[in-house]
């Protein structure tokens, strides 16, 4: 598993290039690298930052960046599984309940987080209808209730920050990933 650090991800190298201070293109060489050495029955998982403020959601190559790479990944025989991003309810430190912050848990509904997230989901789809091998999972209804998506689910907080889901939360979608990747057939 490859993680990085703020502003990056899997973008577009010439937008990576441009991120000096977090060495982004060093992660997307990396990813790059991966993929061009995954085989038969390796999966590599992509999750995409789509927040308001998110580079990545403002690219105007983002498509065609995670495209190559779905064609990288499928060229080998593996399995390339796009994820959609955690609904942006903002910062739960924000939210936690102190004595001098009396409000509990910042709410938004799940419609306009599925409006948020409609050019990823377009993206999504179209890779998983031009590929063989390539898959778009989408985990927000296990993040959200039907109406709302809050900094909690069943009273527990699923956010580390803004973007980071907790170690349980985490651990919870690992049942859903693992249904799906089982689903999948070869």
């Amino acid at each position: 598993m490859f993680t990085v650090g703020n502003e990056c991800g899997y973008l577009p190298r010439e937008e990576a290039i441009k991120n000096t201070m977090m060495r982004c293109v060093d992660y997307v060489d990396m990813v790059d690298k991966l993929a061009e050495s995954m085989g038969k029955n390796d999966f590599l998982i992509l999750g995409n930052d789509w927040q308001s403020t998110s580079v990545k959601k403002r690219s105007r190559d983002i498509e065609e960046s995670i495209r190559k790479l779905a064609s990288k990944v499928n060229q080998n025989g593996a399995i390339f599984i796009l994820l959609d991003d955690v609904p942006d309810v903002g910062n739960p430190i924000n939210s936690l309940k102190k004595w001098y912050r009396p409000f509990g848990s910042r709410e938004i509904s799940k419609e306009e987080v599925d409006r948020d997230q409609v050019k990823l989901d377009n993206i999504g789809s179209r890779l998983a209808q031009d590929f063989n091998n390539a898959f778009y999972l989408s985990l927000r209804n296990e993040l959200c209730n039907p109406e709302l998506c809050s900094v909690k689910l069943n009273g527990k907080m699923i956010y580390f920050n803004q973007g980071h889901l907790t170690v349980e939360a985490s651990e919870s979608l690992s049942g859903k990933i693992l249904e799906f990747i089982n689903n999948i057939s070869f």
